[in-house]
């Protein structure tokens, strides 16, 4: 047997394998949509549970439309995993109720969200664990369990609480405020401050800044920022590099663990361990 064909039957039988998996994984699927009517809304509340959320901004949008994919292990767990919307005053309401007492602890389960909103309707989301994408969105609030999450171009500030997995976002009209757990961590083209509270592991990479960077606790993981229009202050650092250039203000670094400094093009004062 050539080496050629060895390869593609390689392939197929990778194909065949992980196409077996995902059908055991999930077996019965149905939509779940919705449609609300967004006139006179400021925010949307969003409540996602195990799943991908994927939210996308459009001007002159007067609606919130919501398409949903439901999936289980069994066709008796598929017909408990609901959608479910709401208003309350000026906020809508968006929740993927999907249970999760004694009888589900065998079971699998999630549901898969896209959901368009008004380019400029504020945003607060609480999604348990699945990779979360936003895009063209207004000022956002996200509390995230476990998943990659990407932004992009928000229209308002962005304040992120995230367990774990990668974070990327790149271009937002305000501040950014972050903790995280664990996973790297990649900030471009803010408009205003960046504060990263506490990371626990992972790279950390900030580029274009307009205000100044501010990170108060970092674990484990390199750092490098460059293109800040203001000034950088890390608190403490525990293992790992810093390489900081292109600053306008002020560099001062507080507690350095383990790993070098390395820093040039630094307009203000310079304090390092």
């Amino acid at each position: 047997m050539s080496k050629s064909v060895c390869c593609l039957l390689t392939v197929f039988l990778f194909v065949a394998v992980t196409s077996v998996a995902f059908a055991e994984d999930c077996p019965y699927e149905a939509p779940r949509e919705a449609v609300l009517d967004a006139g006179g809304a400021d925010q949307l509340r969003i409540e996602a549970a195990a799943g991908s959320l994927r939210v996308e901004g459009q001007s002159g949008l007067g609606e919130v439309r919501i398409d949903g994919t439901a999936c289980a292990s069994s066709e008796d767990r598929l017909s408990e995993i609901q959608l479910k919307t709401d208003r309350k005053g000026d906020t809508l309401v968006v929740v993927a109720d999907i249970p999760d007492g004694p009888g589900w602890r065998d079971s699998h389960a999630h549901l898969d969200l896209v959901i368009a909103v008004p380019s400029s309707l504020g945003l607060k989301v609480e999604d348990g664990s699945g990779s979360a994408e936003f895009s063209n969105v207004g000022a956002l609030q996200l509390k995230d369990g476990s998943g990659e999450i990407d932004i992009r171009d928000a229209g308002g500030s962005v304040k992120i609480t995230d367990g774990s997995g990668e974070l990327d976002i790149t271009g937002v009209e305000g501040d950014v405020w972050i903790t995280d757990g664990s996973g790297e961590l990649e900030i471009r083209k803010v408009t205003g401050e960046l504060e990263i509270d506490q990371d626990g592991s992972g790279e950390i990479t900030i580029a274009d800044v307009g205000g100044s960077v501010h990170i108060g606790e970092d674990g484990s993981g390199g750092i490098n920022i460059t293109q800040v229009g203001g000034s950088v202050s890390i608190n403490e650092d525990g293992s790992g590099g810093i390489d900081v250039s292109h600053v306008t203000g002020d560099l001062s670094v507080g507690r350095d663990g383990s790993g070098g400094i390395y820093f040039s093009d630094v307009g203000g004062r310079v304090q390092v361990p």
